[in-house]
């Protein structure tokens, strides 16, 4: 069972992340895969089977209209590297959102 997030809030705060170095990537076919306790995964629970057309698959995008400002998503990216220990550029890391196993269609 996914768990259910908070979903599109009007202000949004930096979340805690887990200390440097917690994180260990795991792999598939040797492809890096996030640690799923540092990247848990959770749903909207504004967006439903019912309201996929006007939520994530509107023209124009679904992410730009929720998504939280960089200064919030640029200081968790800094933190959340950190957690699995990447000391490169942040430029060549994604800060991305784990929800496995969901397909929308």
């Amino acid at each position: 069972m996914i768990a259910v997030g908070a979903g599109p809030q009007k202000t949004y705060t930096v979340q805690r992340q887990l200390a440097a170095c917690s994180c260990h990537y795991r792999y598939l076919k040797s492809e890096p895969l996030e640690d799923p306790k540092c990247t848990p995964d959770a749903i909207s629970p504004a967006v439903t089977q019912a309201n996929l057309k006007s939520t994530i698959c509107r023209k124009g995008g679904y992410t730009s209209g929720i998504r939280p400002t960089t200064s919030v998503t640029g200081k968790e990216k800094e933190l959340n590297a950190a957690s699995y220990g990447f000391t490169g550029r942040m430029g060549d890391a994604e800060y991305d959102h784990l929800v496995s196993g969901v397909v929308a269609v």
